[in-house]
Order: C-alpha cells, then structure tokens, then sequence
C-alpha cells in the first residue's frame, strides 16, 4: 500500500496535469477544510502530495499501524471495505472528488480500521 512507503511527490514528479485553481476547488470542497478561509487553504497546498492509483490498487490496509496522513479524492474514486476474520471482504463506501478518508486513524493514533482502494 502506498502508506506504507510514503515520500514526497509534486505534481511534476506524479505526471499529474492539473490547474493551481482546480486543486484549491477541491480542497475548498473538503469538508475536512470548510472552516478555513482562501488562504488558509492556499497554505494547506503545498503540503499536499499527489498519488495516481491503478484501478484496485491499494491505498490503505486494513489493521495497519496508526496513521500518518490522510486523503483526499481529487478524480475518480476510492472504495472502503472491511475484511473479516475468515476473508470475507465487505463494501463500506465509495469515495468521490473532495471526499476523504484516513483520518480516524491520525485523529485516534490507532490501526486503519478499513481498507481502501
């Protein structure tokens, strides 16, 4: 999973083409964000980094150590799921653009509780 071995990247380094702009909308659609004005978001940008998923690749595991990020969907969607005891894989939900997840991890300092991908 990409947390796993988490660096920073640019959007140069990902080959991710997007617009200053359209970064800052989605962020100013976060609702992880809602309460800070224009620029306290401008500040948040820089510290971001930028991940290109394959279809079905895995962003978080599920049982994993405490948290050190979380995400934000900026294109496309990420699925959260729960694995049982026996295997059993169970869907939770679907993330979209400006939705996120991971942050329950950082915020209680305990194991990923889900899985996504």
């Amino acid at each position: 999973d990409f947390e796993s071995n988490i660096s920073r990247r640019s959007l140069a380094y990902t080959g991710v083409r997007c617009k200053l702009s359209d970064v800052l909308e989605c962020v100013s659609k976060c609702r992880a964000f809602e309460y800070m004005n224009r620029m306290q978001r401008m500040r948040v940008i820089p510290h971001l980094d930028y991940l290109v998923l394959e279809q079905g690749q895995m962003l978080i595991r599920q049982g994993t150590r405490p948290g050190l990020c979380m995400f934000i969907v900026f294109s496309g969607k990420l699925e959260l799921f729960k694995t049982s005891r026996n295997g059993t894989k169970k869907h939770v939900a679907f993330f979209g653009e400006a939705e996120y997840t991971g942050e329950v991890a950082i915020l209680r300092h305990v194991p990923r509780s889900a899985s996504v991908s």
